[in-house]
């Protein structure tokens, strides 16, 4: 399986869980609504206040929106393969570990293959696309005498200074 594969399925596998914690806060509202309206306090006793229950429920929801909007951004980031789609996934992984066991599943997946090679291959940082020496406006800048021809850095060993003699 190729890098591409893998961002595809990683991609996948984010809008899939998304979808997943969206249909269980879904279910969620829907049963707080139901079931918590006919409770009483008692025969003759009023029932609590129906705005405890939306503030409750509006917590809920906005806890689960929490835990469901970076996995679902970072699914639609690797699919479309956007240049911020790596650290949108490892955010989506994080949130997505503290659900047992299909985000945990989904988390492992994730940083298995974005902090490996295959994500550094398809999402490179600004500092590997560094190839040489800056260009500015004025004219090509002559490469520094520290720059090989391959663009990397050639290394002298230059022993420290050994300590003064305080006799």
């Amino acid at each position: 399986m190729n890098n591409k594969q893998h961002n595809r399925y990683l991609g996948i596998s984010f809008l899939v869980y998304g979808g997943l914690q969206a249909f269980f806060a879904l279910a969620m509202c829907v049963f707080f609504l139901l079931m918590f309206p006919p409770f009483h306090g008692g025969p003759g006793t009023p029932g609590p206040p129906p705005a405890f229950f939306l503030v409750f429920i509006s917590f809920m929801a906005l806890m689960q929106l929490i835990f469901t909007a970076p996995p679902v951004v970072a699914g639609y980031a690797l699919l479309k393969e956007k240049r911020w789609a790596r650290m949108a996934g490892i955010i989506g992984g994080v949130t997505a570990a503290m659900s047992f066991p299909f985000g945990t599943a989904v988390c492992i997946y994730a940083m298995w293959f974005l902090f490996g090679d295959g994500a550094k291959e398809l999402y490179p940082s600004d500092t590997q696309k560094y190839a040489g020496p800056v260009q500015s406006s004025l004219g090509p800048a002559a490469a520094p005498k520290w720059y090989t021809e391959a663009g990397t850095r050639e290394r002298e060993y230059v022993p420290p200074a050994g300590p003064p003699d305080w006799r």
